[in-house]
């Protein structure tokens, strides 16, 4: 009798345990869902302001003085560190820090062609072809724009599949 008793109780617990892990999972997953919704709607402000700095510095070789280019470099790079920090303040998340390998990713391709135009800016302004410079400065911005927005759908799905 008393083991019956004893049986019973455990399996109860156990039940309730099971259901008790089940809602916590079952919330865990809600959050990551409204995680998600919130990265994916990355403020079009964001893009547009951060397309916007990206081609600053871009055409900044049209300048002509790589002291200028530098100064410029220098406060389009703290102009974008405060627009990230101002949108992570007003998202309550960063949308700038890869949340797994695929964001990582997208994060390492966009630094790398947006660095790769900005070198082929400089080197244009050595060959005397600031024309050009324009161009390479609107692709920078387009590159920014798209790169920003596969980010966070990139993110998106990290969080939700739990990377």
């Amino acid at each position: 009798m008393e083991s019956n008793t004893l049986n019973q109780m455990e399996s109860e617990t156990r039940s309730k345990d099971d259901h008790d892990a089940k809602a916590q999972l079952d919330l865990i997953t809600a959050d990551r869902q409204a995680l998600a919704r919130r990265v994916a709607q990355h403020p079009w402000w964001h893009t547009l302001a951060s397309a916007a700095i990206t081609a600053v510095i871009v055409a900044a070789p049209l300048s002509g003085s790589m002291w200028i280019v530098t100064l410029i470099s220098v406060l389009a790079i703290s102009a974008s560190t405060a627009l990230d920090k101002e949108c992570e303040k007003r998202m309550g998340v960063s949308i700038m820090k890869p949340v797994g390998p695929k964001s990582l990713a997208v994060v390492i391709v966009l630094v790398t062609v947006e660095v790769a135009l900005f070198g082929a800016s400089v080197g244009i302004m050595f060959a005397e072809l600031s024309g050009s410079i324009a161009v390479n400065s609107a692709l920078a911005a387009v590159v920014m724009i798209v790169g920003l927005r596969m980010l966070s759908r990139t993110m998106a799905q990290e969080i939700r599949h739990g990377r």
